[in-house]
Formats: structure tokens, sequence, C-alpha cells
């Protein structure tokens, strides 16, 4: 029979208080001052409880989509119409979108991150292809120019 801990038995009590604050929009920070725990013990738990650990994942992934709906939530207002911005806010406005997109990104890399390949092998230099996510009628991607590194590295190519 294993013993439960009292670090055990607090997760058991909490864990979905815990997956509810993340996903709410809650750092792991703020969970952790919360629920006066240590980060150690947080990260603990992820490593010695994996369907934890998997729950967390997917409650960072729903915080990714709430990042992506106040985005989408400050480009209309109530009654669905683009908002037309002063150019004086445009600045401000861009720098919330950039955070809010890097937080989506950090949190759901596979569906909100760069989605950036690298090609090539030993024989064939290497190249970097940007997949922007555009697709043409036809639902293929459109690929973008890539461009090729000479082995000997980029003292050569022309900017």
């Amino acid at each position: 029979m294993t013993q439960v801990t009292k670090v055990d038995k607090k997760l058991e009590e909490n864990a979905i208080d815990i997956l509810d604050m993340i996903a709410g929009g809650a750092d792991e920070k703020a969970v952790c001052d919360h629920f006066h725990i240590r980060r150690g013990t947080f990260v603990q738990w992820m490593i010695k409880y994996p369907p934890f650990e998997s729950a967390v994942i997917e409650a960072r992934k729903q915080r990714a989509d709430s990042f992506r709906s106040i985005i989408q939530n400050r480009l209309y207002d109530d009654n669905g119409d683009f908002i037309t911005l002063n150019k004086d806010d445009v600045p401000g406005e861009k720098l919330i979108f950039d955070k809010l997109k890097w937080l989506a990104e950090v949190d759901n890399p596979e569906k909100y991150g760069t989605k950036v390949k690298h090609e090539g092998g030993s024989i064939m230099p290497v190249q970097i292809v940007v997949d922007t996510g555009i697709k043409n009628k036809e639902d293929k991607a459109i690929e973008t120019e890539s461009t090729e590194v000479p082995e000997e590295g980029y003292k050569d190519m022309d900017f």
C-alpha cells in the first residue's frame, strides 16, 4: 500500500481548481501563490503524476485559446463591427496583440507558433521553409521562397 503524503493530498483536493485557474488565464506563479505551494512542488507534481501533467498541458492550450479570443474581442465592438483605431492608439494595441500572440504561442506552439521547418542533409545545404498558414483555393499550402545556406555559411550570401 502506497502512503499518501500531505503534498499528494493537497494536489488531490485542489487539482480541478488548479487546472481551472490555468485554463482561465492564470499563470503557474499565480496558481502557486493562491494555493500556498512552492513552484518546485508544482513541477514535482507534474513529474510524479503524468495524468496531472497532461491535464496542465491541456489547460495551457485552453489558456492559449482564451488569449486568441481576447485579441478577437479587441478587434470588434458590441455590434460586431470592426473597430477603427485612432492612429495614436495603434502602437499600443499592436503591443497588446503581440504580447497576447506570444503568450498563446508559448502555451500552444503547435497551434499558434511560427511554422518553421529545416530541410536538407549532409549532401544538400540547409533550407529554411516558413509555412505562413495561408492556403490557396485548392486548400494547398502556398510555399514561401526558401533560401539555401551554403555549406560555408552566410559569408558568401547576398543580403
